[in-house]
């Protein structure tokens, strides 16, 4: 989750009746949103907008006034933007929103990682890289090009996503790094040789390097027997499952099969999702990380739902994800999958990532303690 959504959680028991009435705060942010565009989606939700629409102006929210002076406060500044001016500038139509703007500034670029200074998550895709960018969110054609551009070589993505909006996103981003500089993660639950091939073609990308059964069941010999045969055929390189917590059969699975990546929500070892029977994530993935399997986490802090356990863990919200990459990552194969609702975080999470996986930056044992009891006090909603 990305900081415009806990700023608003922040604001939402001062202006929470302010933000539900219409008339002139409706207006003012209507007129807001044909200036800025969307850094988050607007779902007549003026009170999260707003908040998030200062953060892109670097402006902060007065709790002395009313929301609707903070809204009028919003557009004076956009206005005196001249934002159609600006669009003129960067090559785009007079009536482009500033966000639009944005996004020239964010075209993709592949990084070379043979430059100096560059990302540690590109470079020679032998093995998986460990930081994954996740697409199952509504911006995804605002977000995903700023994490290609900042580094990121690993998407995640899925049948269950999106259609065929979804798929061209993809497609046209991809498009801009080496084929062989980009690691696709892609689930279905629909394996057939035709299916994949089908994404394949839609995606062109020639093949697909992790294809996993998306809600497996622990029990898919049928369905890992078709992806161990396109696997031999080219069509993708490297298979496994996903939502499936059952070790035992895992490892039953992976006797016959060469599994090598499972997916599952993260947690903290003790933690609890609704749903999910419990298991201690920690024992699980030393064990599949013993047998060769990786483990690929995600939903870090989609999982938090509830407005009260927001709360437990707000002090600590911009180190959850620090806590996973050191505790799961650092010095063993696993991936941590990221997203952000606006791009905002997205630079730093590639930060902490890389200055974690050089044990530069760490988390002392006193944090990464204080932040698994807070997460252990949570019951988290499946995400998968």
């Amino acid at each position: 989750m990305d900081k415009y959504y806990y700023k608003y959680l922040k604001y939402k028991s001062k202006y929470l009746k302010l933000s539900q009435t219409g008339g002139n705060l409706t207006d003012t942010v209507n007129k807001i949103v044909k200036l800025l565009g969307e850094p988050i989606k607007y779902n007549n939700n003026e009170l999260q907008y707003i908040s998030a629409a200062l953060d892109v102006l670097d402006m902060k929210m007065d709790e002395d006034i009313s929301l609707e002076a903070n809204a009028n406060k919003v557009l004076t500044r956009l206005q005196q933007m001249n934002i159609p001016e600006l669009a003129k500038k960067s090559g785009l139509d007079e009536n482009s929103t500033l966000m639009q703007i944005f996004e020239v500034q964010y075209e993709p670029k592949y990084i070379d990682s043979s430059a100096s200074g560059t990302s540690s998550t590109v470079g020679r895709l032998e093995t998986i890289p460990q930081l994954c960018f996740g697409t199952a969110q509504g911006n995804l054609r605002n977000t995903l090009p700023i994490a290609l551009a900042n580094g990121i070589v690993h998407i995640d993505g899925a049948d269950n996503y999106g259609g065929e909006e979804y798929l061209r996103i993809i497609r046209e981003n991809i498009q801009t790094i080496p084929r062989e500089k980009l690691w696709i993660t892609w689930k279905s639950n629909y394996i057939t040789k035709e299916n994949i091939q089908r994404i394949i073609d839609s995606l062109e990308c020639g093949y697909i390097d992790t294809f996993l059964i998306h809600h497996s069941n622990c029990e898919n010999v049928e369905e890992l027997e078709i992806l161990d045969r396109l696997k031999r055929s080219g069509l993708i390189k490297h298979y496994g499952l996903s939502n499936c917590e059952n070790i035992n059969k895992i490892i039953e699975l992976k006797n016959r099969f060469d599994i090598e990546t499972v997916q599952i929500q993260a947690r903290p070892p003790k933690g609890v999702i609704q749903t999910r029977k419990k298991i201690n994530l920690n024992d699980f993935i030393n064990e599949l990380n013993k047998i060769g399997i990786n483990a690929m986490l995600y939903g870090t802090i989609s999982g938090i739902t509830n407005l009260d356990d927001y709360f437990v863990v707000f002090d600590n919200v911009a180190n959850i994800n620090k806590y996973y990459i050191q505790k799961y990552c650092l010095g063993k194969p696993n991936i941590l999958i990221i997203s952000s609702i606006s791009g905002s975080s997205i630079k730093i999470n590639i930060t902490d990532f890389d200055n974690i996986m050089k044990s530069e930056d760490l988390l002392d044992s006193r944090k990464m303690n204080e932040i698994e009891s807070q997460l252990e006090q949570l019951e988290l909603s499946f995400q998968g």
